[in-house]
């Protein structure tokens, strides 16, 4: 009977952490995000001119159990209008798209399609990006958030030039492009995430920023998991 009483009392123990968890994970999941990831889809590998298909963006806070992430975005360019302006398009990355299945291409080929979260394509004027990029950033990020990329001398480079052909300066920092490429790359894997089962297919912008988030926490060190607070040098001297 003790012990029947023991794994009831254990079984309480554990039920009320998970509960404690589960509270405060949506706690953390309403307040303003730390970070937000960008992902780019083109018709050209050119650095400044690429003609943009689709944008996807996910807020997100690293947590020692897993990613939070907050409500994606997916943007998709107006055809015309980058026609108009001469965007670079190149042979190679044309045939590439050509080469991919229909549920790669259907995240800015279908009106109907759902992806990540419920996100649904918008369509987008890049007169409108600066907009839009300071939107999302205004409702889901914290006024100093980090903005990743997976490589941030392509997306990041393409979405800027974008806006100041427009007249627009980007809605972030200098010292807030962080490359997750690079983290990626260089730091030690300290975890391992799941297999991503969401909705949505690579080369979907959101599916991908998801996916680089994960990745993101595989190599996440104490401070990049709120574990630990270091001294930001260009956030404290920025205006």
């Amino acid at each position: 009977m003790a012990e029947i009483h023991t794994l009831a009392a254990a079984r309480a123990l554990l039920d009320g952490s998970y509960r404690a968890e589960l509270r405060d994970r949506a706690e953390l999941a309403t307040q303003p995000f730390p970070a937000l990831m960008a992902d780019i889809e083109t018709l050209s590998l050119h650095a400044g001119t690429a003609f943009l298909l689709s944008l996807g963006l996910v807020p997100f806070r690293l947590t020692p159990a897993r990613p939070l992430f907050g409500p994606p975005t997916l943007l998709i360019f107006d055809v015309m209008e980058q026609l108009l302006s001469a965007r670079h398009i190149d042979e190679g990355t044309r045939k590439f798209w050509r080469d991919q299945p229909q549920k790669a291409r259907a995240h800015f080929t279908d009106p109907t399609y759902v992806g990540f979260d419920g996100v649904r394509p918008q369509p987008c004027r890049l007169a409108h990006l600066s907009g839009r990029l300071a939107m999302v950033m205004e409702d889901h990020c914290q006024p100093k958030a980090e903005i990743y990329s997976q490589g941030i001398a392509f997306d990041l480079s393409n979405l800027s030039a974008a806006m100041a052909d427009q007249g627009h300066t980007a809605p972030w920092q200098y010292w807030a492009a962080t490359d997750a490429r690079t983290l990626r790359r260089k730091l030690p894997k300290r975890r391992t995430a799941p297999k991503l089962d969401i909705p949505g297919a690579p080369h979907d912008p959101v599916f991908d920023c998801v996916k680089q988030i994960w990745g993101l926490w595989e190599v996440a060190t104490d401070e990049m998991l709120g574990l630990e607070t270091l001294p930001n040098h260009y956030a404290s001297r920025a205006g």
